[in-house]
């Protein structure tokens, strides 16, 4: 009992450990996730998996359940053995040869499931280490849903559900009577993490403390992972008083590199002090290590673990994950002496790849102090090519849309932000007409048409430029809140309050020579609309001034 046997069932590779149970639970893994996906297929995996699942239907009291992570998607089964073999048997037919008929009804159902469990904020440091592409994928609501088609989805299962990027796992032998119905394929490789970021660096977090970094795959930082939850946890909860439950997660996101990301809650007369007290921990483990009991107590506690008989399905599931990850196989010692190979040295190496690769997301009032980079969308150079869209509060609000052939711009006073068509992952196109631009970066802008002059004709514009196969297709936004065009004086008397305030004397001199201008042409012309339509020429060239000298100011 305890040794890992190594098969095939029907051309899968299985995996399996005999635990002398009478029930059989099963693992059918295949080496697709989240990060496989594009943007414009986000949720395609998690669709198929909800969709088979629901096709294949019950079988005698089965515990089944299906998932998909950032790498792989698993699906679950424990019950009698025979139940399990009719489970692995419908749902492997399923997948090789998937019946559609339910998609609009699981769509609906993902589409709820998204808005109820809203964003995370492991995903959100996923996101802005990642951006829109590849383990960044976590930080979005699967966005990709409305593009999913019954002939889209017919070959991405062909392409993923196969033979040869499948493994089985089991905690018994596999029953005489199993078949798997899967068609031909060959293993897919792992997609590269690229991040678009520099570390270390901060950014905005409204949910607490978020602490993350790239480290190698290894058991050191597996093993570290539960010894940083413990660090933070003295610290921020019994030392400082000022969070309930810190954690830490460990999750695979390429071949040879995992990401650490751990969190707190955080109490709001702590918030000011949370990132310098984070780091401060994160320091101490680096330089001086983890306490050497704390090190010894959980190298015990995952070899405890790992020898449970309850847990030697463990051993099988790791076979299975190594497969499809092209790693090495390794037996049960083998295994187990990596884990007592852990030492302080070597933790307080993997500790300081984190520090060294690390972002934070934190309030802002933690980050007021930080000596660290803050995250945000970079400015661009101004640009004049293209059409130019006005605030619809202009001049009182002096905001633009410059649409052109390459890209889309937005000018505010002081920030111009940019996106490149050839830079784009997706344009969102909502059915109230706003469109929201996303870089692959994951920074992005957004156009509402109520915003603009011609707003309408902006957004003709941009679903023309932007390739079909990039639009995204959402609802109406809900409780959108649309704006309202503010009366012409109400406009230009806020413009003339804000030029009073950065001009000071000078708009007063303005304004006298103004009324002098009127006064003279009166006197000579013997009306008044001359000296008026002087004034309003002298205004003109004034604001565009202005906006020429803030251009050049923001570029």
């Amino acid at each position: 009992m305890g040794d890992l046997h190594e098969t095939t069932v029907d051309g899968v590779r299985c995996f399996w450990v005999e635990t002398g149970r009478p029930t059989l639970a099963a693992r059918l893994m295949f080496r697709y996730g989240m990060a496989d996906e594009p943007v414009t297929e986000a949720g395609w995996g998690h669709l198929l998996e909800h969709l088979s699942l629901e096709a294949v239907g019950e079988h005698g009291g089965l515990d089944r359940n299906g998932q998909i992570g950032l790498l792989e998607t698993s699906f679950d089964a424990h019950g009698e053995p025979a139940a399990v073999s009719a489970h692995l048997r419908d749902l492997t037919t399923w997948l090789a040869a998937p019946a559609l008929d339910r998609l609009a009804h699981e769509q609906g159902i993902l589409r709820a499931e998204a808005d109820v469990r809203g964003g995370a904020a492991a995903g959100r440091a996923l996101g802005w280490r990642y951006g829109a592409a590849g383990p960044g994928m976590a930080a979005y609501a699967e966005p990709g849903l409305g593009r999913a088609t019954a002939e889209a989805l017919t070959r991405r299962a062909a392409e993923v559900f196969t033979r040869g990027n499948a493994v089985l796992v089991l905690d018994g032998p596999p029953p005489a009577d199993l078949t798997l119905a899967l068609g031909p394929g060959s293993l897919r490789p792992l997609p590269a993490a690229d991040p678009c970021e520099t570390p270390p660096a901060a950014y905005e977090e409204p949910s607490g403390l978020i602490l993350s970094g790239t480290v190698r795959r290894d058991s050191t930082m597996f093993l570290g992972t539960d010894l940083l939850e413990r660090a933070l946890t003295e610290r921020l909860r019994h030392g400082e008083g000022g969070a309930y439950a810190p954690w830490a997660t460990y999750e695979r996101v390429d071949r040879e590199t995992a990401l650490v990301v751990a969190g707190s809650d955080v109490r709001p007369e702590l918030r000011p002090e949370v990132v310098r007290i984070a780091r401060d921990v994160l320091d101490g483990l680096v330089d001086d290590g983890p306490d050497d009991a704390w090190t010894s107590e959980a190298v015990a506690k995952h070899l405890r673990v790992m020898q449970d008989p309850y847990a030697l399905v463990g051993f099988a599931v790791n076979a299975g994950m190594r497969f499809l990850h092209q790693h090495a196989q390794e037996d049960r010692d083998e295994a187990l002496a990596r884990y007592r190979s852990v030492t302080g040295d070597s933790l307080r190496e993997a500790f300081g790849e984190l520090r060294d690769s690390l972002l934070v997301g934190a309030p802002a009032e933690a980050l007021t102090d930080s000596d660290l980079r803050v995250l945000a969308f970079p400015g661009s150079e101004p640009s004049d090519a293209g059409t130019a869209y006005r605030h619809v509060n202009w001049p009182a609000v002096r905001d633009r849309v410059q649409i052109s052939d390459r890209g889309v711009e937005v000018a505010e006073v002081t920030l111009i932000r940019a996106v490149q068509y050839d830079d784009l992952a997706a344009m969102f196109t909502y059915a109230d007409g706003v469109r929201h631009l996303l870089r692959r970066d994951g920074y992005g802008i957004t156009v509402d048409p109520s915003c603009w002059t011609r707003g309408d004709d902006a957004v003709a514009q941009l679903d023309r430029r932007v390739d079909e196969q990039l639009h995204l297709p959402h609802p109406a936004i809900e409780h959108r809140v649309t704006l309202t065009r503010a009366s012409a004086w109400r406009r230009w008397w806020h413009f003339l309050r804000w030029e009073a305030r950065s001009q000071g004397s000078v708009i007063i001199l303005g304004s006298l020579l103004a009324v002098g201008f009127i006064l003279l042409s009166i006197t000579l012309l013997g009306s008044p609309g001359a000296g008026i339509a002087g004034v309003v020429a002298m205004v003109w060239g004034h604001v565009s001034s202005r906006r020429k000298e803030q251009r050049a100011e923001s570029g």
